[in-house]
């Protein structure tokens, strides 16, 4: 339903959505315990957030009083923790902008797991998967990706294979779930929650951890499959306070071009310090390689100050990738080009032609950064049009003992356009089907190296 309290102009509310892979509130259905929720405390803490932010700037669309004379009621009137949650999220979900959310203070996202494995005692726990990711795409769950010597590499598993399970949860009922919401924004932000969620199943675990799938082949005949989590080659890190703990992944290789030369084709998951230290690293190892193509294709975002430092490796002069509008006024998210790492050694920058891979995954601080770089000429972008959710956000610990994750500022990009609700277009759309997956195909990465396989001189601004 469209929120009561936006006018007109808005947007499909519906749901509340975060960064990471956060469930819209653990526990907050009611099973909560029943201990002094400091109601008021917490009402005045969050509405002071809301209003401070400027993630509206301009646009003046949000009733503040009607919001407040509906909402100050039943948070403040709370008896228990478990109400005072539910009416925070009411008050959200009715502001309906993207990067607002309640984390509880359990910090349990996602369907309820069995027991899992513990290391040994004085031994830190190994990070693992089971090297599957999946998309919702054409009505199912599908598997978007295998990763090659995992463990659902060994089993057979293949892109385009269609997920019925993930232990216990039935995709049936997430796909029933999201079907019976209205069409809009809100059913676009639940879809991208839920892909989220179910991708935090099947990474993030540790050795030995198993994930009991049921599929169907490319053909329609079930299969069943139970994969054991091996050690994965991320990066464990806590974002920002108050959200859990994830894996970075980074990953890189030369590709041959036609008519000769290569790209170094980039993806990683999130954005934070070790993707930029990796991508240093892997331009050194690949000099030859005057082209890149970055594939950040379902990366949610990530710490914003790794925007500047990875287009810092890929611009001559001084520019600004877009501004942010605070309480305190603007500021430009300006980029400095980078010629000495941190230890004084030489950087090598790239100055050729840059391919941004995005698809309904890309959200934050990937749309950021794709924005930008495709509005200042920097690169050029393919695949799908991105989540729309590019607001920069921070948290803050509620009296209640739980995290409110909510956004500072508004976001445009150098040309003056807002990503917030809309997303970034690719230059050149190239969607993922089910069939493109079942016959192994990547229309955008393929659309990508054709265009970098194209005579061009040093365009690196």
């Amino acid at each position: 339903m469209e929120s009561p309290y936006r006018r007109a102009g808005g947007w499909l509310a519906g749901v509340a959505l975060c960064l990471a892979l956060l469930a819209p509130s653990a526990r907050a259905d009611g099973s909560a315990r029943g201990e002094p929720p400091h109601a008021e405390e917490t009402f005045e803490f969050v509405w002071q957030k809301l209003r401070s932010s400027r993630f509206d700037e301009g646009r003046d669309s949000i009733d503040w009083a009607a919001l407040e004379a509906t909402h100050r009621p039943a948070i403040t009137g709370a008896g228990d923790l478990a109400a005072l949650r539910r009416e925070i999220n009411r008050l959200l979900q009715a502001v309906g902008v993207s990067h607002l959310a309640l984390i509880p203070s359990e910090a349990v996202p996602g369907p309820k797991r069995k027991s899992r494995p513990r290391a040994p005692e004085g031994q830190a726990d190994v990070r693992a998967d089971v090297g599957l990711q999946v998309s919702l795409l054409e009505g199912g769950v599908r598997v978007a990706r295998v990763l090659p010597g995992s463990a659902a590499a060994e089993a057979g598993i293949g892109t385009g294979w269609t997920v019925g399970a993930i232990d216990d949860w039935r995709m049936d009922e997430v796909l029933a779930s999201l079907g019976a919401l209205p069409e809009g924004r809100g059913r676009q932000l639940a879809r991208l929650q839920f892909e989220l969620h179910a991708n935090g199943r099947l990474e993030g675990l540790v050795v030995g951890e198993t994930v009991a799938l049921k599929l169907r082949d490319g053909r329609g005949r079930e299969r069943e499959a139970t994969l054991a989590a091996r050690p994965s080659d991320g990066t464990p890190l806590r974002l920002v306070p108050g959200m859990p703990e994830e894996t970075a992944r980074y990953s890189a290789a030369r590709v041959p071009l036609d008519g000769g030369g290569c790209a170094l084709q980039v993806a990683f998951n999130v954005w934070a310090q070790p993707a930029y230290q990796q991508l240093v690293a892997s331009l050194r190892e690949h000099a030859r390689c005057d082209r890149l193509v970055l594939d950040l294709r379902g990366n949610p975002g990530g710490q914003i100050w790794t925007i500047t430092a990875i287009a810092g490796l890929l611009y001559d002069k001084p520019t600004q990738l877009g501004t942010m509008s605070t309480d305190s006024g603007r500021l430009n998210l300006a980029v400095l080009p980078r010629r000495v790492a941190d230890d004084g050694s030489p950087l090598r920058t790239l100055h050729g032609p840059v391919a941004v891979l995005i698809d309904h995954g890309s959200a934050s601080s990937s749309e950021i950064f794709a924005g930008g770089l495709q509005a200042t000429g920097r690169a050029r972008v393919f695949g799908d049009t991105s989540a729309g959710m590019a607001l920069p956000a921070i948290t803050a610990r509620l009296p209640s003992g739980d995290w409110l994750y909510y956004p500072t500022a508004d976001m445009t990009d150098p040309g003056g356009r807002r990503i917030e609700g809309a997303g970034v277009q690719p230059d050149q759309a190239a969607r993922a089907s089910v069939a493109d997956l079942l016959a192994g195909r990547d229309l955008a990465l393929e659309a990508a190296l054709a265009w970098l396989s194209e005579p061009a001189s040093d365009t690196a601004p």
